[in-house]
């Protein structure tokens, strides 16, 4: 769009007149217009050295020539958004489709918008005609950085250049990520800081002398020009600013060996300078400065005098006066007005460096303060309304001030108007980063912000005033109540006329990755579980971040459909399998492809890598499996002994086996080291598509094309189970890394989650429009990552049930729905083959109405509101009792499905239609056809009666719609218009219009009398489905496949709001008040409608208060450390034993009676040893003897010990409660635990959290001396025996551990622990763990402290003492999760 444009003359016209340099303008010439047709080009140089001014003078030079004007975009850090990725990447796809107007795509996303489009020019332009496009980006150090450190380079930067493309850009060469854009293939470096060009900056840098010199009075003298030539080292910024410098300094200052060399030389001279002004004026230009450089745009002087404080009107005209060498004049946000920020950024970053962390902070909270406040006074939208939307959410969080930048964001009306100035992207980027950081405050509402926000994200691009609805329609589905959405969120201009009433019992995928453009094949997830990698049959794979959804790579290469693709183990390679015949390696950071495995004969189906990262091995259609070194691409081996193509690999987690599957109906397992083939597995009556191998190596899961899995014994080759439950073929499968589910996607559109121990299907996920072809699991076990042919892959919370076993609501597609007459209940048809009756006011499910053998398509309720009339696939219509739900009578006579019924307004009769292209008419009381009305050249897909009972308009396939005489079954009319099968049609109430929804993504409203149509609405981006008519007749509301709902003014044909939806909508209906649809996914949507939105005070918002009151006092260091980071928390027993924990875990005086209890259950020990046991641990016992009795129980168990703690310490209702919850809100980078269980390991933290025993200490270590955040179970894991530590041995085994000592000495030594969770239930398990570390603790530097329970003064005194653990009492357990609420709360605030 043109308004996405930038125009950049003012910052391309502030650099000076080029002098010189021709030499490289010549070099620039060579290289982008000559050599290959795509590539790089790179000008580096430090601050000063004029990258800027040779991109612009490239530019005008270009333009003068009348040349192809190449599209370009400057990032300035702190001037507007300029420094914004997205923003970028929309400027410079504006500026290409201004020059190629024919290429425009309206529908493109913004994310491929760009990219899609540089393909487009290259394909139809370029290369057809030999030229050559050439974007320029200058000021690449100055985009604003990603809040996780990411790269931000790859957000805006074409991966991949197209044929004809080059790019010309520019950036100091000391900044971090420009290794990524040098790694790039082509790219050529012309390096201002190197010795080719020296000559070069000292000539141009002399010529500007040569030039100025004369001006000066007296005129400067040759040597010392030469001088100062020489100390400006070729930097024109230090020569221009110099000339400044020394116009300001009287004649005894004008002394070479009095210059400062260098441009950090010069501006510490000038701010020295400053330093020395009276004191007064001094603090007025130090009050400006620091107010320019923390700001984020040029302010004008009356703004800069505002936030400053100045009272006097010649404080602003002083402060110019004395910084003016510091700053950039620029034009004004209005007429004749002028406005100043830092001449350069290297000036900003000095002066902020100048003045310190703290004052930044302090400028911030000034700008925030009188630049930000919202709603600004007066309603003109001036300066101070602009700057607030832009900057004020940044400005308050730089501030530390969270509960400001809250108060802004949960302001939905400063959020919409945001979204109207500056764009959705950035709203999406203030919500991330008021969750990242915000350090814990509150993190839940900005982040469910931001999902929200995100999935509606190209509908507000549309229409920026459906924002406050899409927030609450979201949060609403999603389960927050309305009383916590209006207490939470203000609405300046009133709640939204559209209310979800109810949440929805099915809400879809988290989030939906859609870029391919067409189907998509498969999956991997890298190792960290941050990035996905799909492989689609556009050819091309695609990397995205799984947090945000964002597309960062396409990887362009492949000949022909890409089918399959595979992530190494160390994250840093990708393995493609396409049906060109050949796998690609590519590096997965810089997208580029490394090399090329070509020698099957036929088409690869899929790829693995071995688990130490050497090999590949590949499956295809030649009917063998190959064996590939990974850095060479050199083949090893073949492996033949299928008697059809193979379809799957998959190798052992040993490394030493490999599965394949194949057409032939079978499995067969292969020696990786010897090629030979060692086992067939057969028993499936069809192809097997895929397999998965589980954790521990022992089981094979399989997929197959008859429709089911199957579970196997890897090593005998035995059948263990089949896993029936899908309507289509089994595509894929994938196992979770705790071993205990498999995840199949299948043909069917849905994905199921069994239970491996039972094969009980556990989870039904639902949401994708076609065939799931792939899937895969996060390594954390959160999340199914799924590939369809719908052209989308969708992310699930694993840990959410999205269909139980006892299902509730409908199991698939709702067809339709409508109110009852009452306006008390809503009925509902769907393609599971019931009706069923909801409450309206509760949402509640009351009856389900079984009878039909098929899906059932459509229903009616009389007027007098005691019937149902149903309309099925099995070519029926049944008659129901609406409240008793009882069968009343079946109508047939349809030779084909019926697709529709409706009742007429007597409740007489009905009328339906049908695949068998007629309609009929029916008496309900006798179930007699009445009349049959013939004419449609296809099915009938919908049907409607007038208002006065008689005329039926009818709705076709055939793209018609047909107007009756209902007592003759006379044909009156046909309306003629639609491009694609009409779906369905309404009437208004007044019965003179008629409403259309068509496949062909419009609506039509008809005149009845005359057939003429007399509006399209037009805004669908996808199919209609159905359309029905407000009962005022003044809107229309209509159900898309584009997943919308949207209300229509009928008048003006204006789309009055747009609502997003977790699937497509395929049903809807209207009273006065409600509107209900029905979707995809089984849900019935009721929104409660109003005739304008009603008035919500937004001061009447409270914030979320602590539900508790608080006497624990928090010891200053422990708040400092949490503030810095450097908070550790070591976690006992007791945080798995608070009331609210499921799982019924052992105290430690109850451990030793429930190995006891598992030692009689598996017959371990005798009876009589048992019962003595029991009275041995019931008596007092020293800590020493426990844990040798608890070693000869280890030793009892033998072989049965794994389970014994399975059964112990891995139930399978085990879930965390309030305080883990707290645990996991804190989010501090190190958390230690003494506990077997895994509760932790399955607690939802903002930032991922690997979990290591104490055997991977020196994993552990890496991971914190790398900022990643960890688990340490020092005491071991029950999901692995061998490092359980319950013995006196077993203890001295950690203790003498060197990984172990030097993890605990970095922790010990960089932060302060904080114990909780001891004491809660054994007085114990304190002088546990800390009696075993007592050497450790008490060489520690620093104090560290634990949260005990009415401690005594004598525990207090001896932890101090002897362990250098001071305690924090509290009173009651229940405070514990308030305690750590509060430490976050008291942190923040105080920071």
């Amino acid at each position: 769009m043109a308004s996405d444009i930038i125009d950049f003359q003012l910052e391309r016209g502030r650099h000076e007149e080029l002098l010189g340099r021709e030499d490289l303008m010549a070099e620039l010439d060579a290289l982008l217009l000559g050599g290959p047709s795509r590539g790089w080009v790179l000008v580096k140089g430090g601050p000063g050295m004029g990258k800027s001014a040779l991109l612009a003078e490239w530019l005008k030079r270009r333009e003068a020539a009348e040349l192809l004007v190449s599209p370009h975009h400057f990032l300035r850090r702190g001037v507007e958004d300029w420094d914004r990725p997205d923003v970028v990447k929309r400027n410079l796809a504006a500026q290409v489709e201004r020059l190629f107007p024919e290429l425009v795509e309206p529908d493109a996303r913004p994310e491929s918008r760009l990219r899609e489009l540089l393909q487009r020019v290259s394909d139809k332009e370029l290369k057809l005609r030999n030229e050559r496009l050439v974007l320029v980006v200058d000021g690449l150090d100055e985009v604003e950085g990603e809040p996780d450190g990411a790269n931000p380079l790859s957000r805006f930067l074409p991966h991949v250049l197209p044929a004809g493309v080059k790019v010309l850009c520019a950036s100091r060469p000391t900044y971090p990520y420009l290794s990524w854009l040098e790694a790039r293939e082509g790219v050529r470096t012309v390096d201002l800081n190197g010795e080719r060009w020296a000559g070069s900056n000292e000539k141009v840098v002399r010529q500007y002398w040569e030039q100025v010199a004369p001006g000066f009075m007296p005129p400067l003298m040759p040597a010392f020009v030469d001088e100062v030539v020489q100390r400006a080292e070729g930097n024109m910024l230090y020569a221009v600013k110099l000339a400044e410098w020394l116009q300001e300094q009287p004649l005894e200052r004008r002394q070479a060996e009095l210059l400062p060399r260098g441009l950090e030389a010069l501006l510490d001279d000038i701010w020295d300078r400053i330093q020395r002004l009276p004191d007064e004026l001094r603090k007025v230009a130090s009050a400006g400065l620091g107010i320019v450089a923390a700001a984020r745009e040029a302010l004008p002087l009356f703004a800069l005098a505002a936030v400053a404080g100045w009272k006097e009107l010649e404080d602003g005209e002083r402060f110019l006066r004395v910084a003016r060498s510091l700053l950039l004049e620029e034009a004004g946000p209005a007429r004749g007005d002028k406005a100043w920020r830092p001449f350069h950024e290297f000036f900003r970053n000095f002066i902020l460096w100048k003045l310190g962390e703290e004052r930044e902070r302090a400028e911030h909270r000034r700008l925030a303060e009188q630049l930000c406040r919202w709603p600004v006074d007066g309603v003109e939208r001036g300066f101070r309304w602009s700057y607030a939307l832009r900057h004020g959410v940044m400005h308050w969080l730089k501030a530390e001030e969270w509960e400001q930048a809250q108060k802004l964001y949960t302001d939905l009306g400063f959020l919409g108007a945001k979204c109207e100035l500056a764009g959705v992207l950035a709203v999406e980027d203030d919500l991330r980063s008021a969750a990242e950081e915000g350090r814990g405050h509150d993190p839940e509402c900005p982040r469910a912000l931001y999902q929200a926000i995100q999935v509606g994200s190209h509908g507000l691009r549309r229409d920026p005033g459906d924002l406050a609805l899409l927030v609450y329609t979201r949060l609403r589905s999603s389960g927050w109540s309305a009383e916590r959405i209006e207490k939470t969120f203000s609405f300046p201009g009133g709640l939204p006329v559209l209310r979800l009433l109810h949440p929805l019992r099915r809400r879809g995928s988290e989030r939906t990755l859609q870029g391919h453009e067409k189907h998509v094949r498969g999956c991997a997830v890298t190792p960290d579980g941050r990035r996905v990698v799909s492989a689609s049959w556009d050819g091309t794979l695609k990397i995205w971040d799984l947090e945000t959804g964002r597309e960062l790579v396409a990887l362009v290469g492949h000949g022909n459909y890409v089918i399959a693709c595979a992530v190494t183990p160390d994250g840093r390679h990708v393995v493609s399998a396409s049906h060109d015949g050949t796998l690609k390696v590519w590096e997965l950071r810089t997208g580029r492809e490394v090399v090329t495995l070509v020698g099957h004969a036929r088409e690869v189906n899929d790829c693995v890598v071995t688990p130490d990262g050497r090999r590949v091995v590949s499956a295809s259609y030649d009917g063998t499996l190959k064996v590939w070194e990974l850095e060479t691409g050199r083949e090893l081996a073949t492996l033949k002994g299928h008697r059809a193509d193979v379809l799957g690999c998959e190798v052992t987690p040993d490394g030493r086996h490999v599965v394949s599957t194949s057409w032939d109906s079978t499995l067969k397992v292969w020696d990786l080291q010897t090629g030979r083939n060692v086992a067939t597995l057969a028993g499936h009556e069809n192809g097997v598509m895929d397999c998965g191998v589980t954790p521990d190596g022992r089981r094979v899961v399989s997929a197959s094309w008859d429709g089911t899995l199957k579970v196997w014994d890897l090593q005998t080759g035995r059948e263990m189970a089949t896993l029936v439950g899908h309507e289509f073929p089994v595509m894929a499968c994938a196992v979770t890394p705790d071993g205990r589910h498999v995840v199949s996607a299948s043909h069917d559109s849905s994905l199921k989650v069994w239970d491996l121990e039972t094969g009980r299907e556990v989870a039904r996920l639902k949401g994708h429009g076609q065939g799931v072809m792939g899937c895969e699991v996060t390594p954390d076990g959160r999340r199914i990552v799924s590939a369809s042919n719908d052209g989308s892959l969708k992310v699930w919370n694993l840990e959410v049930r999205h269909e139980p076993a006892v299902r509730v609501g409908h199991g698939e597609l709702v067809s339709r729905c409508v109110v009852t007459p009452d306006g008390q209940h809503v009925v509902s048809a769907s393609h599971d083959g019931t009706l069923k009756v909801w409450e309206l006011k509760t949402g509640q499910e009351l009856s389900t109405m079984v009878g039909h053998e098929a899906a059932v398509m459509g229903c009616a309720v009389t007027p007098d509101g005691q019937r149902v009339v149903s309309a099925s696939y099995d070519g029926t219509l049944k008659v129901w009792a609406l409240k008793t739900g009882r069968e009343l009578s079946t109508l047939e006579g349809h030779a084909e499905n019926v697709m529709v019924c409706v009742v007429t307004p007597d409740g007489q009769r009905a009328v339906s239609g049908s695949w068998d292209k007629t309609l009929k008419v029916w008496d309900l009381e006798t179930g007699r056809v009445v009349a049959t009305l013939r004419g449609h050249g296809e099915l009938v897909s919908g049907c409607e009666v007038t208002p006065d009972g008689r005329r039926v308009v009818s709705a076709s396939w055939d793209k018609t719609l047909k107007v009756w005489e209902l007592a003759t079954g006379r044909e009156e009319a046909t309306l003629v218009g639609h491009a694609a099968e009409v779906m369905s049609c309404a009437v208004t109430p007044d019965g003179r219009h008629i409403v259309s929804a068509s496949q062909d993504s419009t609506l039509r409203v008809w005149d009845l009398e005359t057939g003429r149509t007399l509006a399209t609405l037009d805004g669908h981006r996808g199919e209609v489905i159905a359309c029905a008519v407000t009962p005022d007749g003044r809107c229309v509301v209509s159900a898309s496949y584009d997943g919308t709902l949207k209300l229509w003014d009928i008048n003006s044909s204006r789309c009055l709001h747009t609502l997003y939806g977790a699937g497509a909508f395929v049903a809807v209906t209207s009273t006065f008040d409600v509107i209900c649809a029905g979707d995809v996914l089984g849900n019935v949507w009721t929104f409660q409608m109003d005739s304008a939105a009603s008035s919500t005070n937004p001061d009447s918002k409270r914030g979320p208060s602590s539900g508790a009151i608080l006497n624990t006092h928090l010891p200053k260091p422990v708040l400092e450390a949490y503030r810095s980071n450097g908070l550790a928390l070591f976690i006992g027993s007791g945080l798995s034993l608070g009331r609210d924990v499921k799982g019924n875990f052992p105290t430690w005086s109850q451990l030793p009676h429930r190995l006891l209890d598992a030692c009689e259950r598996l017959g371990s020990l005798d009876e009589q040893v048992i019962q003595a046991r029991r009275a041995l641990f019931s008596g007092r016992m020293r800590l020493e003897v426990m844990l040798a009795d608890l070693g000869s129980l280890r030793a009892a168990l033998d072989r049965d010990y794994q389970k014994a703690l399975n059964d112990i310490f891995r139930p399978s209702d085990a879930a965390a409660g309030a305080a883990h919850q707290a645990v996991a809100r804190l989010g501090v980078r190190a958390i230690l635990t003494t506990n077997y269980d895994p509760l932790l390991e399955r607690l939802q933290e903002t930032q991922h959290r690997q979990a290591y025993t104490w055997k991977e200490s020196d994993l552990a270590l890496n991971d914190l001396e790398s900022g990643r955040h960890v688990l340490l179970k020092v005491h071991g894991t029950a999901e692995r025996h061998d490092t359980v530590v319950m013995t006196e041995s077993e203890y001295r085994d950690v203790r003498s551990n060197p990984s172990y000592r030097a993890v605990l000495g970095h922790l010990l030594q960089g932060y302060t622990f904080l114990f909780i969770g001891y004491g809660m239930n054994d007085p114990l398990d304190l002088d546990l763990v800390l009696r075993w570390n007592a050497e450790a603790f008490k060489s520690a530097a620093r104090r560290h402290y634990a949260l005990l329970k009415d401690p005594s003064d004598t525990d207090r005194d001896r932890y101090e003492r002897e362990y250098n653990v001071r305690v924090i009492p509290y009173s009651d357990h229940a405070q514990l999760p308030v305690i750590l609420d509060a430490l976050q709360r008291t942190a923040a605030s105080q920071a």
